[in-house]
């Protein structure tokens, strides 16, 4: 009996998944634990494995098609077997679905809103209750679920597309000449589009920034990485901050929690720092876990071990996920300071602009000092201004003040 390979749930907030490559061919004889396909999926390329033997029947789609989490992408069974069909509603697949519920809608006096033709619309509870609540027409929509059924994130795309469309304009066919490049958005491109639009159409995003004094911090780099250097350990400007800030989340827990739906908000107990590192196929978050129980010689290594992964292509899942903060730093491009976008479904990021030798007054003199830029993008829906700027300042104080580390 053939049995279907569904497309992964590779992350907390993966509700789709991209193929970037098929390493068998339909005919071709699979091993339990060989590579199957690749996908990417939260900005990271993940190989994935089969987990039953036999033949590959029939893929049902190619390399670069996106595909929703829980849809059959092939089937595997016996050589010489018909492959079902993912539209016709076999039952011979393992795959777990939404229910879904058929409605029967029926033609009314002529000025209903309900007149309609007589026709069947396959919808699940969930996507039914997000659309009412959303004010969203469902009946023409296309669902992606099994056997064409409209589900949760069917609905949450549309929610989504009318958003967007409220900000972007329609294209003007005109203005593409005949000799511009079209790069199909795609890929690791068209997750990050997808991230950063859902990011600025669901939280109240607020910023401040303010100026820091990195002289004392650069100071006390410089010596612990001398007291490390026979151990071949170097801190870095990131490492210390990820100490710092985590610090200073415990003055200010409402920095580290998330909005879980409209009328509930959870408090992390732990913190996990996500870093933002660029990478030459687009930005990846990778987390590091439990900041709160590390040491700094702890978060330095596991740091450089992350970044290193993400600048290959080698980060796991549970490496991108679980994510309760994030530090992204640009000052290695000579960016003063910028504002950052949220990381959903954290609650603020904190942006770091570049160190630079700037002119400070000290009692009534000049002096020159290492400054550098902090910018906090907070979810004003949660986080209000006071605190935030109260969280701001607890981290300067500590950047100027490393005695308080200790």
């Amino acid at each position: 009996m053939a049995t279907f390979v569904l497309m992964p749930k590779l992350g907390m907030d993966m509700e789709e998944g991209t193929i970037v490559e098929w390493f068998k061919n339909e005919g071709d004889t699979i091993k339990k634990g060989e590579p199957l396909f690749e996908v990417i999926s939260d900005k990271a390329n993940i190989e994935v494995e089969a987990t039953i033997e036999g033949t590959l029947l029939k893929m049902y789609y190619k390399a670069d098609d996106t595909v929703p989490v829980g849809r059959p992408i092939a089937a595997i069974g016996e050589a010489g077997e018909i492959a079902p069909d993912i539209d016709s509603g076999d039952s011979s697949s393992n795959m777990k679905e939404e229910p879904f519920v058929e409605e029967v809608n029926t033609p009314v006096h002529i000025n209903s809103e309900h007149d309609m033709e007589n026709n069947r619309i396959k919808i699940s509870p969930r996507a039914k209750k997000l659309a009412l609540d959303n004010n969203i027409e469902y009946h023409n929509i296309s669902g992606t679920g099994f056997s064409g059924r409209i589900v949760e994130r069917d609905i949450k795309n549309a929610i989504e597309s009318r958003v967007n469309k409220s900000f972007i304009p329609e294209p003007n066919v005109s203005d593409i000449e005949k000799d511009d490049t079209i790069i199909p958005l795609s890929g690791i491109r068209k997750i990050i589009a997808s991230r950063m639009m859902k990011s600025l159409s669901s939280m109240a995003q607020a910023n401040h920034r303010m100026d820091v004094d990195m002289t004392n911090i650069m100071d006390l780099r410089k010596k612990l990485n001398e007291a490390y250097k026979e151990r071949n350990i170097k801190v870095s400007v990131l490492d210390l901050l990820i100490k710092i800030v985590t610090l200073a989340i415990k003055d200010y827990p409402m920095i580290n929690s998330s909005m879980v739906s409209d009328d509930s908000i959870v408090l992390h107990n732990y913190v996990n720092m996500g870093i933002a590192v660029a990478t030459d196929n687009g930005l990846v978050v990778p987390v590091i876990s439990d900041t709160h129980e590390k040491n700094i010689y702890e978060i330095s290594s596991q740091s450089k071990l992350l970044i290193d992964k993400a600048r290959n292509g080698k980060l796991l899942p549970e490496e991108m996920s679980q994510g309760t903060f994030t530090i992204t730093n640009l000052g290695m491009y000579d960016v003063d300071s910028f504002t950052a976008i949220i990381n959903p479904p954290e609650a603020a990021i904190l942006a770091v602009g570049k160190i630079c030798e700037k002119p400070v007054v000290e009692n009534g003199r000049i002096a020159i000092r290492l400054i550098s830029t902090l910018s906090l993008t907070y979810d004003h829906r949660i986080i209000d201004g006071a605190p935030a700027a109260q969280f701001l300042q607890r981290v300067k104080l500590i950047l100027e003040n490393p005695f308080l580390l200790i």
